[in-house]
């Protein structure tokens, strides 16, 4: 499982550079994503599903975040998926989670 630390605290420099890839509202997408990257034995994390139509609805959509180095692989994995409208890949060069 990966870790998030959004305050950079006690980071070391052998810590995987994490970056989000993909933005959705759909609990369905989630649970698809995950069936694709878990046989593909990608090591991946969802920020805020569990949150999702629970809190402040249409606010915050969870976050799938990879390691940068597998990021490519996933996005070709995902690429021919049929996700819901409220799904949103991240642009190229996205630097990690910055909410």
């Amino acid at each position: 499982m990966l870790r998030i630390n959004e305050n950079n605290e006690g980071q070391n420099e052998h810590a995987p550079e994490l970056v989000v890839v993909l933005s959705t509202f759909s609990l369905g997408d989630v649970a698809i994503v995950k069936s694709i990257l878990d046989a593909a034995d990608i090591q991946y994390f969802f920020k805020g599903e569990r949150f999702l139509g629970l809190v402040k609805p249409w606010a915050d959509p969870a976050k799938l975040i990879v390691k940068k180095a597998q990021a490519k692989k996933v996005k070709r994995l995902l690429k021919d998926l049929k996700l819901q409208d409220c799904s949103f890949f991240a642009p190229s060069g996205n630097k990690g989670d910055t909410t």
